[in-house]
């Protein structure tokens, strides 16, 4: 669920700031899931799991990312491999228990360009609206920029952020 919100100063100063809370469910196993808001500050893998951990320790456990053609993890509560957390791309969590992850950001209105790599990418298109690119649309516009693609989605948040792990 998403509720938009700026301050009183930042209206008054002429530059109102759209913030969206973004809740999500998170299940027991592994959570396809995406930034659907740029951060209001930088959000690495480690912050998450300290988010989702905040009420019950050991609840998120693991975050991954497909990075340079290989599978990149965090560890929760270690410190290597605590990635950034960037819009555009898609994350798996592992979690021992069903939580929400909720953060503020900014609300993407117009999604960044993501590069294609050979092989598989996994990738996010934040769309801020309930009409965003359809599974097809995307199937239609890789197929015909790259030419034939096989494409494997989940769709989160009743299709406000879509998420793909494209080969």
């Amino acid at each position: 669920k998403a509720s938009l919100r700026t301050t009183v100063a930042e209206a008054r100063a002429g530059r109102p700031v759209l913030t969206d809370l973004f809740e999500a469910p998170i299940k027991i196993g592994w959570n396809l899931v995406a930034l659907r808001a740029t951060p209001l500050q930088t959000m690495t893998a480690e912050d998450l799991c300290l988010s989702l951990n905040g009420t019950e320790a050991g609840t998120a456990l693991e975050l991954a990312r497909w990075e340079l053609g290989a599978w990149e993890s965090h560890l929760c509560g270690l410190p290597p491999n605590s990635f950034p957390m960037e819009t555009g791309r898609g994350y798996f969590i592992r979690a021992s228990r069903a939580t929400t992850w909720s953060y503020r950001g900014e609300q993407v209105l117009t999604p960044a360009p993501q590069p294609l790599t050979v092989g598989w990418n996994l990738v996010s298109v934040a769309t801020g609206t309930t009409s965003g690119p359809t599974v097809a649309d995307t199937c239609t516009t890789l197929n015909t920029t790259y030419g034939r693609s096989e494409e494997h989605t989940s769709e989160l948040q009743s299709r406000e952020t879509i998420s793909y792990a494209v080969f």
